[in-house]
């Protein structure tokens, strides 16, 4: 004892300088109990020392103790100084005492004990310890606390002298969450159910606060969380977390005045509705590792004397065996068997044990989370084998270590041959060898089945069937190889992925023969840890506790993901992780930014893999856009605000805008690698209908070369960034909603750009680029885009030339030369119009003609002005401006269609009804009224039917997306052009039949001249256009009609100049004899002599033979006519010849 003297005055001594080091604490007392160490002799007073451990170095035992000091407070505010004093010391501390170095390792404070006040006398554990089952037994526990003998936290009095508490045993620490309620004095709103009103958020945070100061003095405190709120007043819910079971009765009055008292707390409102008690309640699942077929053991432990409640996942619906309680040693024990277990029975799996305990039901909970593997096995594929003495081997293999299962192989067919069985660590083989004696010659070509079956000790077993064929002779093979081994031309083999050094895989590889080589057709090879993850990624999205753990889970996937960033080459790991991003990416989170930035990390290395593996990868990019802006749906404002990320490859900004700061949403993104490329994105307020909103703005800066172009747009390339702009679902859009970005261009020298979104509706490609409701504007360097609706967005642009720009060339030239041939129209039947007009037939052709000049030289006039604007990107701030332009563009077209109908059923009538004839006022007057009222009758029944959608929002030409404006257009034209083509149909069948007298060769010659004369005329100016025009209407048409139709339609001015004017041998007679000299000097007489001094233009020169044999002056087509018969030869030519035109 006199040995041990000098280090118990040590020990003392030191304890005394440590605790009264700082000058703030006044104490009482300080009283301690005598020191005693473990002798040869005897162990004294264990309950106050214990000696952990003793080290031997060169010869010197040094001795290790706990000593157990009590400290005495007179008041007990300072029990908190006395902790931070506590916690601030640096251990070790070395004291030197008697020669002897003494160094204190750590302190620790155990038990605290309060006297006085309304609750009496508590004496409770710190965290981490508890009292012993003695002192439980010996004085009673506190309310709320766990029944007598049993380890408690908390006593009601003093226990017996030296008696304090000692650590936990063994497990999980306790966590008790007490669920509490207080009444507040105030009226209940509406607002205090909606979670995101800012009264909710307020409440909730006020509340969380105070309480927080109230009960942060109770041991083992934890946390407090504010449920919600209900009526009766306002009652507040609310959850107290702490790893010490201690009443919380003693810290109510402290949280009540924490609180402002604008909240009317009512302070004796405090109730304890229940407690549930995590820690202390085991389950043990058998086996550690869970195969499907298997049967699965649960068992719930716990010192509860009532029977135990089970709780199964959602997907959990077959029927089950009871659970069976039993009490085991004084605990209660639940045991849950699942025989034959299916892959949709994992989840999360609950039991919990309910008494009650001073009117509160306390619930110790135990929970875990099983996870069912299915056994995967790849056979190898069936074999030939010759019986020469050839060897085969059969393998089945599987994703999983051998170790968990035991193989056997079973034979079932006409020739039965054993082979040797051997294993590695994730394959059973099987190696064949077949001799001549062991097929009978009957029986060659026969298969036989080799069975390979893998079970587990726990009842889960799955096999798999390959087919072996015995052959006496030798059957030929196109492919052979010693790893993969033969097969016919055409024939697949499935072969287990090979591991790599410090890469180990699972999956399987499939192989076609194709020209006497094995090519790869499938591949869906995996590493280890990302399969892992997928498999972790499923259990956890089926998972009751998903949001608590996708935190967690989504740290290790990018951990993950990073280190195995190579493996993003393979087509397989790729597809696995955007899977992974799927799965995950609908669970609801809380916007935190260590959370977003491992999912956004993940997205950025994902993007950095190869372009060609994202080429394979069919569908890839359009998933991986859809999963992040399903995870920037989900995300759950913290302080309503949403924290900004930015890497490499994309940046995240987002806001949330309500009542209190009205503002409109402006973010920009500027990337510096790996390319330097920049844009905005705009909201007006005003624009979203609602009182909170949630605005996410996601940028993508490489995204452009690994996603793939639409097939209607394979000319264009993205040439900026790819940005997603997503809204909550509580807001709503107002009809005149406009998101306005702007691009910076990557490469400045690609053109016509053109503002687009990622359309996922484009099902049959997996989704493309869609440039509906949205506008483009180009500046400099930048293009600004206008659209009416949310997604992904970007810009298109071409590497040359618009091929769309050449035909707006064509058109600007033709429609010009088009209005020069029309005035030339105009300006020549001015000229002739008396000389030709003679007859009645003539006279209504040129009427038509001359009306069809003028309807059309007005609309081209409308289309070039309409043109011009577009093309300048004049903005029309009144509407009705524009409406205009496109009424008289659609009206004079539509009196171009309805003259030339007019001229075709003039042919028509006078074709069919040869005996009969209107008189020239009629067939005018019908003639206008079809020409001019019935267009007029069709713009204005259009305009009044289609408003405000009667015009494109680019250009002032007739609507086709939202109102379909441009039909009132085509279907005329459809209809004319039938109703003509039915007219040059009956035209040639008449033109057919032979004039009285005309049987001789020349006049059959004639005939069919004339016939195939006004097939040409009539097609090319009545029909063929607009037939052009009805194809490009078609979607999907071949470019090659947008070229004709371009062509036609701008040269339709020309073609009437040609067909309609010069084509008529009197306009070139009217004409010479308005312009010829010679004509003047004889206006009774021609000249019917040729020669080579006849003028070029007279019909006797060689010019004129010419024409006449280019327009087919040969024949007439004889037509009855109420005309005097003086009319000379010459005009009865001409008549019939205009009637053929």
């Amino acid at each position: 004892m006199e040995k041990l003297l000098p280090w118990k005055i040590t020990m003392f001594c030191t304890l005394i300088v440590v605790s009264t080091a700082s000058q703030n604490f006044n104490f009482g007392s300080f009283i301690h109990s005598p020191i005693y160490s473990k002798s040869n002799g005897g162990e004294e007073q264990r309950e106050l020392h214990r000696q952990k451990r003793q080290d031997v170095t060169l010869g010197i035992s040094p001795v290790e103790y706990t000593v157990a000091v009590e400290i005495s407070l007179p008041d007990s505010s300072l029990l908190e100084a006395l902790r931070s004093y506590l916690n601030s010391l640096s251990f070790p501390v070395s004291v030197n005492a008697s020669d002897s170095a003494v160094n204190i390792s750590s302190i620790d404070v155990t038990t605290v004990c309060t006297s006085g006040g309304p609750q009496g006398t508590h004496c409770s554990c710190e965290s981490g310890y508890e009292w012993p089952a003695s002192a439980c037994r010996a004085a009673p526990a506190c309310p709320s606390a766990a029944p007598a003998g049993e380890s408690c936290p908390c006593l009601v009095q003093r226990p017996p002298r030296g008696t304090y508490c000692q650590p936990q045993s063994a497990g999980v620490p306790f966590i008790y969450i007490i669920k509490m309620s207080v009444r507040l004095d105030k009226d209940f709103e509406d607002d205090l159910r909606n979670l995101s009103s800012s009264m909710f958020k307020r409440y909730k945070s006020d509340l969380e606060k105070a309480f927080t100061k109230g009960y942060k003095s109770l041991p083992g405190f934890r946390s407090v969380k504010v449920a919600g709120f209900r009526p009766g007043s306002i009652m507040v819910q609310y959850e107290l977390t702490s790893a010490v079971n201690m009443p919380p009765e003693s810290a109510n009055t402290d949280a009540a005045e924490a609180l402002d008292r604008s909240y009317k707390i009512v302070p004796t409102s405090f109730e304890v509705s229940s407690m549930e008690v995590h820690g202390g309640t085991n389950i043990s699942i058998s086996p550690d590792d869970i195969f499907e077929g298997d049967t699965v053991t649960m068992t719930c432990e716990s010192n509860s004397s009532l029977g135990a409640t089970w709780h199964f996942p959602e997907t959990f619906s077959r029927g089950r065996e009871l659970p069976k309680n039993d009490t085991i040693d004084g605990k209660s024990t639940s045991t849950l068997k699942i025989t034959n277990i299916k892959l949709e029975d994992a989840g999360y799996y609950r039991c919990s044990f309910m008494e009650w305990i001073n009117n509160v039901s306390v619930i110790h909970v135990a929970g875990t989370n099983i996870t069912v593997s299915p056994i995967k096995i790849v056979p190898s594929e069936d074999v030939v084998i010759v019986c020469n003495g050839d060897t085969k081997e059969l393998s089945c293999c599987t994703d999983r270590d051998m170790q968990f299962f035991t193989y056997y192989w079973k034979i079932n067919g006409a020739i039965n041959i054993s082979g040797t069985t051997t294993a590695t660590h994730n394959c059973t083989k099987y190696l064949l060898q077949a001799n001549e004696s062991q097929c009978p010659a009957d029986k060659s070509a026969t298969k036989t089945d080799y069975t390979c079956e893998l079970n587990t000790t726990n009842g889960a077993r799955k096999h798999k069937v390959i087919s072996v064929t015995y052959f006496r002779v030798a059957k030929k093979v196109a492919c052979n190889s010693s790893e993969i081994g033969t097969g016919e031309d055409g024939a697949e083999l499935t072969r287990p992925c090979r591991n790599e050094a410090n890469h180990p895989v699972r999956g399987s590889i499939t192989y076609k023969c194709k020209h006497n080589l094995w090519e790869i057709v499938g591949n869906s090879c995996l590493a280890v840890p990302v399969d892992n993850l997928l498999s972790a990624a499923e259990s956890l999205v089926s998972s009751p506790e998903q949001k608590k753990n996708l935190p967690e889970f989504l740290s290790h996937l990018n951990r993950t993901i990073k280190q195995q960033q190579q493996s993003m080459k393979a087509v397989a790991n790729l597809k696995a992780v955007v899977e992974i991003l799927n799965m995950v990416s609908v669970v609801p989170v809380a916007a935190e930014r260590e959370t977003m930035e491992n999912f956004l990390s993940t997205v950025d290395t994902v993007i950095s893999s190869p372009a060609k593996t994202w080429k394979d990868f069919v569908n890839g990019t359009s998933q991986l856009l859809a999963s992040v802006e399903q995870f920037s749906g989900s995300l759950q404002p913290i302080n309503n605000s949403i924290p900004s990320i930015s890497y490499d490859n994309l940046q995240l900004k987002g806001v949330v805008i309500d009542k209190s700061k009205v503002s409109d949403y402006d973010e920009s993104f500027t990337f510096s690698k790996p390319s330097n490329l920049s844009g905005s994105v705009l909201i007006n307020e005003a624009k979203i209908e609602t009182g909170i909103s949630t605005i996410i703005s996601v940028a993508y800066s490489s995204l452009g070369p690994i996603i793939p172009q639409y097939k209607k747009m394979d000319e264009f390339i993205v040439n900026g960034l790819v940005m997603t702009t997503l809204i909550n679902a509580n807001s709503s859009l107002s009809e005149e909603f406009r998101i306005i970005m702007t691009f910076m261009k990557d490469n400045k020298t690609l053109k016509n750009p053109r503002c687009v979104f990622w359309n996922f509706s484009f099902s049959e490609d997996g989704g493309g680029w869609d440039v509906t409701g949205c506008e483009t504007t180009e500046n400099g360097d930048n293009v600004t885009c206008s659209c009416n609706h949310l997604t992904s967005f970007s810009i298109l642009m071409s590497p040359g030339h618009d091929p769309w720009d050449t035909l707006d060339y064509m058109s600007y030239i033709g429609v010009s030369i088009s209005i020069l041939s029309l005035v030339a129209c105009i300006g020549i039947e001015f000229v002739v119009w008396k000389s030709v007009t003679k007859a009645r037939i003539s006279y209504m052709r040129h009427v038509c003609i001359l009306n069809i000049a003028i309807s059309l030289l007005i609309a081209d006039v409308w289309f070039i002005v309409v043109a011009a604007m577009h093309d300048t990107n004049t903005k029309m701030d009144q509407a009705w401006l524009c409406i205009a332009a496109a009424f008289f563009v659609q009206f004079f077209y539509l009196c171009v269609f309805f003259w030339m109908l007019t001229l075709g059923l003039m042919v028509f009538y006078h074709i069919v009804f040869i005996v009969h004839n209107a008189s020239k006022t009629i067939m005018k007057a019908l003639s206008f009224c079809l020409g001019y009222f019935c267009p007029l009758a069709i713009s204005a029944i259009t305009v009044s039917s289609t408003h405000p959608h009667y015009t494109r929002k680019k250009v002032c030409l007739l609507n086709w997306d939202e109102s379909r404006a441009l039909l009132a257009l085509v279907i005329p034209a459809m209809i004319i052009v039938a109703v003509n083509v039915i007219v040059t149909i009956v035209v040639i069948a008449k033109m057919q039949r032979r004039s009285i007298g005309e049987k001789s060769i020349n006049k059959e010659k004639s005939s069919l001249y004339r016939i195939t004369k006004c097939i040409g005329v009539l097609t090319s100016l009545l029909g063929l256009t607009w037939l052009f025009g009805l194809a490009t209407v078609i979607p999907g048409s071949p470019r090659a009609f947008h070229y004709l139709f371009t062509l036609f339609n701008a040269f339709q001015g020309l073609f009437i100049l040609l067909l309609g004017i010069l084509s008529d041998r009197t306009v070139w007679e009217a004409l010479w004899k308005k312009c010829s000299l010679s004509s003047w000097s004889s206006q009774h007489t021609k000249s019917t002599s040729q020669g080579m001094s006849a003028p070029m233009l007279s019909i006797s020169s060689p010019f004129s033979k010419t024409l006449n044999n280019w327009f087919g002056k040969t024949g007439k087509y004889q037509v009855s006519s109420t005309e005097p018969a003086s009319s000379s030869a010459s005009e009865s030519t001409s008549k019939a010849y205009s009637l053929l035109n």
